[in-house]
């Protein structure tokens, strides 16, 4: 065998063989770099549900507190719902945040959308019914707890549809926006300090 045509031959093997540990190696950054995104988006929405933890121990001493939040600006209170962020917010982060989402994923958002909306108007007519209005106390808090669960679910079953990255821009843009509205109403309250305390919609 002539001394060049084996040269090339062992380079040939050794490219191989390194592309082949490339190519694990790629991959396997790719699942660290997966599982780390999805370690953080678990490590997000434990903070949430810290919040609605706590939520849930003042619904128990006092209900009504809840639904008129005076640690909240006015500016908050016209995006509440039942003494939380609106169920749309969600869905319209996801359109101003998210980019690449697939077809699937537009066709289960979509339907989750649907499911979501058609749950909170049952809420709705829960609020108002001849029940709450009998047994109000137990009543509302069946209700607060009912609509936390539907915002909790909404959001979990977005992460589930969304890649991890699309679910970090996602919690990102919801954690910034909360912050904007928070740093906005303050602003505003301290330049008109008599227009604090006004009262949600639900």
């Amino acid at each position: 065998m002539p001394k060049g045509q084996g040269i090339r031959r062992r380079n040939t093997s050794i490219s191989n063989s390194f592309e082949a540990f490339l190519e694990g190696w790629l991959q396997h950054c790719h699942k660290i770099r997966e599982e780390d995104l999805k370690d953080l988006v678990s490590r997000i929405l434990a903070h949430y549900q810290e919040y609605y933890d706590e939520k849930s121990r003042v619904a128990q001493r006092d209900i009504f507190l809840l639904f008129s939040p005076i640690w909240l600006t006015s500016l908050e209170h016209t995006f509440l719902w039942i003494s939380s962020f609106k169920p749309s917010l969600t869905f319209q982060l996801i359109t101003n945040s998210v980019d690449g989402l697939s077809e699937d994923q537009i066709r289960r958002i979509d339907r989750l959308t649907q499911e979501t909306m058609v749950k909170k108007q049952a809420l709705n007519h829960e609020l108002r019914s001849d029940e709450v209005l009998a047994e109000w106390k137990l009543a509302l808090g069946a209700v607060l707890a009912n609509a936390d669960e539907l915002r909790t679910n909404a959001v979990l079953a977005m992460v589930e549809i969304m890649r991890p990255t699309q679910s970090i821009r996602f919690l990102a843009a919801a954690a910034q926006l909360q912050l904007r509205i928070r740093t906005l109403g303050l602003q505003r309250e301290a330049e008109t300090p008599e227009s604090s305390g006004g009262s949600g919609s639900i």
